[in-house]
């Protein structure tokens, strides 16, 4: 009789205000507005708990996880749990993405890292008065607050930004293609393990300077990086532009006199002139020159006799590739 009763006098008052017990349904007919755990609800629905309310949707006839909505007000957080991507929509655009894997994706609806984003990105942290600001990767072993990797820091101590801060605790490698490049290592030592660079000497204990254009027989490789040096032409192809440092050095053992000039593509760009002073034969003689030139890819390099004296041919000591020595390296 008593659910009986009950029942009637909801259906007596189904035009009004509706409510279940004392506050775990409420119906506000005049604002047409639903309190769950709230009387006096102010918006359309108004859920109210000292428990964490929460509001769950599950779809339960295709095998996937629970769908769920969570918003704590304590915390302040957003919980939502689906079954396959987070999708946010500005408009009718796609902004973000978040795939079942945690992948975030901004700009992109298929992000491959962790963090992707298409287009451009600023990360501004001038304006954070008192504290320096930027981007951030620390491993995950350092249990300090300090960061391995600094990319950008921005600090508020001084007038101006910091600007570009590389701080790594192991060396900084700079890689391409998947090889290294360049590394600058903790003491601030930097090494180029593909710089372009050679050393060449003559593999004859004697040669003769033969004519005028005759090569230098440079047949011997002490380094040659990236194997740009050709021992069979004695010709070396610039194999990136840039300002170049070269030197050479030439043992002459008779008595006579010869120009020895530096080729570029079959044009000469530099001679030193190689003369005995002592006026006798079988007597060492050591000529060396230096020099930084601006190269461009594909310059073809040689040494070459261009004038020979009255004396005709001379004696050139290579000692086995000892004396006789042809060295360059890319400086910038």
């Amino acid at each position: 009789m008593t659910r009986a009763r009950d029942l009637a006098a909801f259906v007596s008052n189904a035009d009004g205000d509706i409510k279940f017990d004392t506050d775990t349904l409420f119906i506000d007919s005049s604002a047409n507005r639903v309190g769950i755990g709230e009387t006096a609800p102010a918006t359309d629905l108004h859920i109210s708990s000292t428990a964490n309310p929460a509001i769950s949707i599950e779809d339960t006839d295709n095998g996937f996880a629970a769908t769920t909505l969570q918003v704590e007000n304590g915390g302040r957080d957003l919980d939502i749990t689906v079954p396959q991507d987070t999708i946010f929509t500005q408009g009718s655009t796609e902004a973000m993405r978040i795939l079942s894997n945690g992948n975030v994706g901004i700009g992109t609806a298929a992000p491959d890292t962790k963090l992707h984003v298409e287009g451009n990105l600023l990360v501004d942290a001038y304006n954070n008065a008192g504290v320096d600001g930027g981007i951030f990767l620390r491993e995950g072993f350092l249990t300090t607050a300090q960061p391995s990797v600094t990319l950008w820091d921005m600090s508020n101590s001084g007038a101006s930004a910091d600007g570009l801060s590389l701080n790594a605790n192991d060396g900084i490698r700079f890689m391409n293609g998947g090889s290294e490049r360049m590394r600058i290592d903790n003491n601030g030592i930097v090494t180029k393990p593909n710089q372009p660079a050679f050393s060449v000497g003559v593999s004859a204990n004697n040669w003769s300077t033969g004519t005028s254009g005759t090569l230098v027989p440079f047949d011997n490789e002490h380094v040659d990086v990236g194997n740009y040096f050709n021992t069979s032409t004695y010709k070396y192809t610039i194999p990136v532009s840039g300002r170049y440092f070269w030197s050479i050095m030439i043992n002459r053992l008779t008595d006579s006199r010869f120009d020895l000039s530096l080729y570029r593509n079959g044009n000469r760009i530099r001679s030193l002139e190689i003369r005995q002073t002592n006026g006798s034969s079988n007597q060492w003689q050591i000529e060396s020159a230096s020099g930084v030139y601006n190269f461009s890819q594909n310059d073809v390099l040689d040494w070459r006799i261009s004038a020979i004296s009255a004396q005709g041919s001379s004696m050139i000591d290579g000692s086995g590739h000892t004396f006789d020595n042809w060295n360059m390296h890319l400086i910038g």
